[in-house]
């Protein structure tokens, strides 16, 4: 098989090289992202990348998450791109999974989507904003057992 042929076995990814990592699709991204529950917001604070963890979920096309005052807040009320990174990863097996979507980000002043969504913030504290971040790109690889 060569790079960029599709997988065998109706897997919606494609091979990258001989190494067994594989870049997902679209539509498997999208789908082990409603499946995940945890993930970290990705964004530049003070002229530094940061990841910051967040109980999340997928909703009307977006990702969702409560966050309080703060960096989250603020790159939200100003609109900004952000990164937003999931991932399972199995270091017995080493395999896994890593899914980065890439989008505008805004202040959501209707709950009702993340209500229905059962979306709830994880972390002690008040939490009392929603953010959203587009589904701007979306991309994602898996990486399958390699031989030690």
């Amino acid at each position: 098989m060569e790079p960029g042929e599709p997988s065998p076995g109706g897997s919606t990814g494609y091979l990258v090289g001989p190494d067994g990592l594989e870049t997902l699709g679209r539509e498997t991204c999208l789908r082990l992202l409603a499946e995940s529950r945890i993930g970290r917001v990705v964004m530049a604070t003070g002229g530094r990348p940061v990841a910051l963890p967040v109980a999340y979920r997928v909703a009307e096309g977006r990702i969702l998450f409560f966050t309080g005052v703060g960096s989250k807040l603020g790159a939200a009320f100003r609109g900004e791109v952000l990164g937003f990174e999931v991932d399972e990863v199995d270091p017995a097996t080493r395999t896994g999974w890593s899914v980065l979507v890439v989008g505008r980000s805004a202040v959501v002043y209707d709950r009702m989507p993340a209500v229905m969504a059962g979306l709830q913030a994880w972390a002690a504290g008040t939490r009392p904003y929603l953010v959203a971040i587009e589904l701007d790109s979306v991309t994602g690889r898996r990486v399958s057992t390699h031989p030690l």
